[in-house]
């Protein structure tokens, strides 16, 4: 006789029911007492791909207990042209009590505290999908556009709560071994509690490098007050020259406006050759504004002549 297998049905994850099937008999029953788990972590080609929970809680409990559900939804993995990866996710308590979100990980590996990026709000699920930042998370808080609004997302520095009937945007920076070369990959994001475990499913989506493209790159952006302009560096990383054409700002991403004839850039634009860099300074009164908004996060696009235009955010130094 073959050894018998086990099936594992999971309701809510609150309850496991286990059916042990053999080739001589078929029977099911409910399996109580203590809360039991089992951990599996899939390896693939070396590299730890996800991690698996099957929870065995008591069906007897109180029935006056409350109960924890967390909804994990709207996953998305990216990589993009420049190799840094960021993950991030919804996770809505439709449970009766709040809980603390004691760790996230990505393809089983724990996301540092300091990686994470976060938004909380009680008025309702988010509707849209999320969208990758057009620049690297960083800073103390950063701006990222959800259901069609600017919100102010905090960097985690600890364990963060959420309270029942509230959902929390979370964005994690730079998630542990996503490259270029992982998309199409199925990864497993997790999200662990004092008591539970919730994963779900994200496909690495990548930004492939088009041979012989131009990709452009921002390395910084300065802001000066006396000469009243904004200077953009921007470099070439791509395999081919660029020749950058037009320049466009707005206060969001829906407004953008051409300011290219108030900038250096000359009508028959500038050539920004393969691994150089070049500075597009924008003058203030522009075509946005007579001047910066101080602690502002405005839009940019830089157009070339030919291949991807460079989209990205910036926030304005505090007065």
């Amino acid at each position: 006789m073959n050894p018998g297998f086990i099936k594992a049905k999971i309701q809510s994850l609150d309850f496991l029911y286990v059916n042990i099937a053999t080739e001589s008999s078929n029977s099911t029953s409910a399996i109580s007492g203590k809360v039991v788990a089992l951990a599996f972590i899939v390896f693939v080609g070396g590299v730890a791909s996800g991690i698996f929970l099957i929870q065995l809680q008591n069906n007897n409990a109180n029935s006056s207990t409350q109960e924890e559900i967390l909804d994990v939804t709207n996953q998305h993995v990216w990589c993009n042209q420049t190799g840094w990866a960021e993950a991030a996710v919804v996770v809505t308590n439709a449970g009766e009590k709040d809980v603390v979100l004691r760790k996230i990980t990505i393809r089983g590996v724990e996301c540092s505290w300091g990686n994470v990026y976060y938004w909380k709000t009680d008025t309702g699920p988010v509707s849209s999908e999320l969208e990758q930042t057009l620049i690297e998370l960083s800073g103390s808080s950063f701006d990222i556009l959800i259901d069609g609004t600017q919100q102010t997302f905090q960097q985690a520095t600890t364990e963060p709560t959420l309270r029942s009937g509230w959902t929390i945007v979370l964005y994690i920076k730079q998630p542990y071994n996503i490259t270029l070369s992982d998309d199409g990959s199925k990864v497993i994001i997790a999200v662990f509690t004092y008591d539970k475990l919730y994963y779900t499913e994200a496909y690495v989506v990548a930004q492939q490098i088009e041979a012989g493209g131009a990709i452009l790159d921002v390395e910084n952006i300065y802001w000066n007050a006396t000469a009243k302009t904004t200077s953009i560096a921007v470099k070439n990383i791509g395999t081919s020259d660029a020749k950058i054409v037009r320049l466009y700002i707005g206060s969001t991403v829906s407004n953008l406006l051409e300011v290219t004839v108030n900038t250096d850039l000359s009508t028959a634009g500038r050539l920004l050759a393969v691994d150089q860099t070049i500075t597009i300074v924008l003058d203030w009164p522009n075509n946005l504004a007579s001047s910066w908004t101080s602690g502002k996060t405005y839009y940019f696009k830089i157009a070339p002549e030919a291949g991807a235009p460079k989209e990205f955010t910036w926030k304005s130094p505090s007065a």
